[in-house]
Parts: structure tokens; C-alpha cells; sequence
């Protein structure tokens, strides 16, 4: 048996599902793997419970750049799919 995929992404927590959410969007076939039961049980949720907001880089850095280029989307996918 094979599958074939045109991306996998390793890791169901905040960044794996705001990853494979995006690239689906582009229609392209997703597979997400991940090791426990469900999704959110590692690191990206178990840390402080938030997402890094970003704010102490210096504004313009590569840094900054990457993080409103990630953390915007990031946030609007939770907030279209959070529990009510």
C-alpha cells in the first residue's frame, strides 16, 4: 500500500495545524502526523498555554518580519476554529 502526499508535516500542535491549514487551503494534499491521541499535546500547547506574541523584536528585524509574516495567520485559524 503507498500514499502519496504533496506535503507532511510532522507535529500536530499550534504551527503543524496552522501549517497544514494553509497549505490545504492552496489544495494541495496534506498529511499530518502525529505521535499522541490527538492534537495539542506537546510543546506548542503545554508551554504557557499562549502563543509568543512577538512583542520584543526590534521592529524590521528578521525576526519580527517572520513572526508577523506567521503569527497573523496563526491567530486567525484559532479564531475561526475555536472551541465555543
Amino acid at each position: 500500500m503507498s500514499y502519496t502526499a504533496d506535503i507532511t508535516i510532522i507535529g500536530a500542535g499550534v504551527v503543524g495545524l496552522a501549517i497544514a491549514s494553509e497549505v490545504a487551503r492552496e489544495g494541495r494534499q496534506v498529511y499530518l502526523l502525529e505521535k499522541n491521541e490527538t492534537f495539542g499535546q506537546e510543546q506548542s500547547s503545554r508551554n504557557s498555554e499562549v502563543i509568543h506574541a512577538g512583542i520584543y523584536y526590534e521592529p524590521g528585524s528578521l525576526k519580527a518580519t517572520a513572526f508577523s509574516t506567521s503569527f497573523v495567520p496563526t491567530t486567525g485559524w484559532l479564531t475561526r476554529n475555536a472551541e465555543k
